[in-house]
């Protein structure tokens, strides 16, 4: 693998040619307007999962058929497009705290990587050999790691959550729910387009501008059987955070995406859709905070988030092209049967440069260094190549006058996935460690002095690139039904049933380098090295549930669902001790119950529902677990038996016309929570006797002596997991003129809650990791917009501010003993925004 030119996105020529790219799109679209009939009407929308009169009514497809939101028996809720403009979003990011019980976050390790968790279940680190508990589907292609997952959020037509197992129907280890997203698609015989622009600021350190342009536009290639859409987004953002070592911007955006559908319209019952989309992000990293943070020597004042002091070269950059090929066939059969063929291919490339120490090192004076226990130094080069073949095959119907609803299907997908990773590592370690005193040279000369822990050894440099293989093979077959009973109406019962296998073959090896750019090294002879270790999982899953329509108002339903994570094999292991380890399947059983009601005339929506959830082998990682002579040891563990609850309510009012109100609220809590774990699996720090019979790490981190043993964690917090969050939002559409006054604002609240959970050995009081809590905080949204006709044009332009209270949380934290790093959600913004739909 390769990447010319990391800085290439920084180019003055470069950012001259996507000006005029996006000028020469804009031009086309307006030309496309020239010959344009009357624009077809934008499709109606409502509050998250509220009918109000007057509104059209709110169709999902959770269940791969069209279904009022109401009548599914399921927690699903849906942002219309009209939702989505008034939340005017980057990306997925952007709704978080927006559905009960669903958290949308960040990792800085990636880009475009998530850390979405519902219902207590998720992923939020960044290794595409586990795959994210919760699924997000882009046009029925499932996203296959967390890296990518924050997708663009323009040209959409709905946002579909679904909370809780979908094992069943969407399959690839969605335990704990799915995100659906329905993009834009092509018409017949109509022409229309639509451009966005906006221009905006953000409050911190960095110079903060912002600015995007999108565009898209619909082409009939004739009136009946040939329709083609294009969009295209450009985002340009100088970043909000600011390096303090050389003065420049850190967090900065380079994005720019196109998307090409092709309908082709064979006949009535027969379509082929094609799909392209092409991604290309020259960006930072989400700019990091180092723990320790104050230096007064480089003008760090130590208590401002958005001060950045890396001093890794090149910067911390993610470059990260995409190109994803999609060929969708549907055929209506004469017998009421509708049979769907999807078929994916996702090629991405993504290369990430790290600064994991977060903070500022000085070779020629080691005193300098920010005192940071355990890493002086830890910065990284990472590439990956990762590509994605899926094959689903579905039939979906209905039998006996619609009484008997079913699915069923296949699927298959295969994952190669090439990752190489270059690590300069320079640990500084307590005097202690070493008698009380540094010697030069061995084991090390004099660093700074630690606040916490005193006089710190700076140990040589070493460097080192790992190099790992690993392909991925899954097969699922699927069935669902639901029946209602003919002798009690409005009771219908459903069951579903999932065979999965997956396969795993998996290759790793480490060797020491030269040259202390990690770029261009020269490999020694390897140091350990792991090949054809094979692991295989299968499982059977199950749905089961009964729904009674108590009235035309009120659904109840109770659903049984079954989730599945299969196993694997801990990418960022450097210890051979637990190479040979592998992590086991997850298992998740839920049960959920509810009840949909109507009022008003269906001006009042309010729904309610319960789970409980019983997690076996939860899955997560121990973070820098160990150090051995090659690098840094993180390891993927099973825990043992965790318990989830909570409740959930949604409602949504007209409470005049035009004049919306929506709420939402959801409590959970882990309950009995406890897990058997290795001593060689455990992290060293908070003084706990780590076993490691090999011997690797450096003096006076792991006791090599000490036998292995096991430890029962009980009573564990569980990460990103805060017990109550709510949201309330209103909008108001009103006349003004000759248009249309648009206001809009929303209020979420978080709890607190555990971003890194802490767990507590028996016998002890002090937990065994490093826990990092977020204390509870709120966000306040607002938008301002007027829309009006200029000669059969419709024009919107509108203000749009985030954050609106400047409030300072943290996305995600790791701590290397006091040192590591932070990474904060973006600051307040405030921006304008034009939108033409021609």
């Amino acid at each position: 693998m390769g990447w010319a030119n990391p800085n290439l996105g920084d180019s003055v020529v470069r950012r001259t040619f996507k000006r005029l790219a996006t000028l020469a799109l804009i031009g086309t679209v307006s030309a496309s307007a020239g010959y344009a009939q009357e624009a077809a009407p934008a499709p109606a929308a409502a509050p998250a999962e509220a009918a109000p009169g007057g509104v059209e009514e709110i169709i999902v497809t959770s269940r791969f058929r069209e279904e009022s939101i109401q009548d599914v028996p399921l927690a699903v809720q849906q942002f219309g497009q009209e939702a989505i403009e008034s939340i005017a979003p980057n990306t997925l990011r952007d709704f978080d705290g927006l559905a009960p019980n669903v958290f949308i976050g960040m990792n800085t390790a990636g880009p475009g990587a998530s850390a979405i968790y519902i219902r207590g279940l998720g992923y939020a680190d960044i290794e595409k050999t586990q795959t994210p508990n919760v699924g997000v589907v882009i046009d029925g292609i499932f996203v296959p790691s967390s890296t990518g997952q924050l997708i663009d959020t323009f040209d959409i037509e709905a946002i579909e959550i679904n909370r809780g197992p979908q094992a069943i129907l969407w399959g690839r280890n969605t335990s704990g729910g799915t995100i659906v997203v329905r993009r834009g698609q092509p018409k017949l015989g109509e022409w229309d387009a639509k451009l966005l622009t906006s221009y905006g600021n953000y409050d911190g350190e960095g110079d903060g501008g912002a600015f995007k342009v999108q565009a898209v536009a619909n082409i009939p290639l004739n009136e009946e059987s040939l329709a083609l859409r294009l969009g295209y987004t450009f985002k340009d953002e100088d970043g909000y955070s600011k390096n303090i070592v050389n003065g420049e911007n850190r967090g900065a955006v380079d994005y720019n995406a196109i998307n090409a559908k092709l309908l082709w319209q064979a006949t009535e019952e027969f379509s082929v859709l094609f799909n392209w989309d092409w991604i290309e992000d020259r960006g930072d990293i989400p700019a990091q905070d180092a723990r320790w943070d104050a230096n007064p020597a480089l003008g760090d004042k130590g208590n401002d988030p958005y001060i950045n002091k890396s001093d890794r070269l090149p910067k911390e950059l993610a470059p990260y092209n995409v190109s994803i090929l999609s060929l969708e066939a549907n055929w209506e059969a004469p017998f009421g049967a509708k049979f769907t063929s999807i078929t994916a291919y996702w090629d991405s490339h993504d290369l990430v440069y790290q600064d994991f120490d977060a903070g500022f090192s000085n070779p020629a004076d080691p005193t300098q260094n920010d005192p940071q226990a355990v890493f002086a130094r830890l910065h990284t080069r990472r590439e990956q190549e990762f590509d994605t073949f899926s094959q689903e095959l579905r039939m979906v119907g209905s039998l006996l006058d619609e009484s008997l609803n079913y699915v069923g299907g296949f699927y298959y997908a295969r994952d190669d996935h090439d990752h190489q990773q270059r690590t300069e590592q320079q640990l500084q370690l307590p005097a202690a460690a070493f008698g009380g005193a540094c010697v030069p040279g061995i084991p090390g000369f004099s660093g700074p002095i630690s606040p916490t822990l005193g006089q710190l050894c700076v140990l040589p440099t070493t460097f080192s690139a790992q190099e790992t293989f690993l392909t991925n093979k899954s097969w699922a077959l699927f069935a669902s039904l639901e029946y209602e009973l003919p002798w009690v109406e409005g009771l219908r019962i459903n069951g579903g049933v999932r065979w999965i296998n997956e396969e795993k073959l998996f290759d790793t090896s480490f060797a020491g380098i030269t040259n202390s750019t990690l770029v261009g090294s020269v490999f020694g002879p390897p140091l350990l090295s792991l090949s054809g270790q094979k692991g295989s999982w299968d499982d059977v899953v199950f749905e089961a549930g009964v729904n009674y329509q108590l009235n035309e108002d009120v659904l109840t339903y109770y659903r049984f669902a079954q989730g599945f994570r299969s196993g694997g094999f801990s990418l960022r292991g450097s210890d051979p001790v637990t190479w040979s380890l592998l992590f086991d399947p997850e298992n998740t059983d839920q049960h959920e119950v509810g009840v949909k009601t109507t009022w008003l005339d269906g001006r009042l929506v309010a729904n309610l529902a319960a789970f409980y959830t019983k997690l076996e082998g939860g899955q997560f990682s121990s973070i820098i677990s160990g150090v051995t002579a090659v690098g840094t040891t993180t390891l993927i563990l099973n825990g043992g038996t965790s318990e989830i609850y909570g409740v959930e309510a949604q409602a949504g009012l007209e409470l005049i016309e035009g004049l919306t109100v929506d709420f939402t609220l959801g409590f959970q809590q882990v309950g009995d929570n406890k897990s058997v774990l290795n001593t060689h699996n455990l992290s060293a720090a908070a003084g706990n006797t780590q076993c490691n019979p090999g011997g690797l790490a450096p003096p006076g981190t792991l006791d090599s002596e000490a036998e292995c043993s096991t430890l029962t964690f009980r009573d564990q917090e569980a990460g990103r997991v805060p017990e109550l969050t709510w949201s309330i939002g209103s909008g108001y559409r009103v006349g003004v003129g000759a248009g249309e006054l648009i206001l809009g604002a929303r209020y979420r609240h978080n709890d607190d809650f555990w971003i890194i959970a802490p767990s507590i050995p028996p016998g002890s009081s002090t937990p065994s990791n490093a826990a990092v809590e977020q204390k509870g905080y709120s966000l306040l949204d607002a938008n301002i917009s007027y829309e009006f006709q200029v000669q059969e044009r419709t024009l919107r332009v509108g203000f749009v501010g985030k954050n609106l209270t400047d409030k300072q949380y943290k996305e995600q934290e790791l701590p290397l003993g006091p040192g590591g790093f932070r990474t904060w959600g973006p600051p307040r913004y405030l921006g304008g925004e034009l939108q033409i739909e021609l």
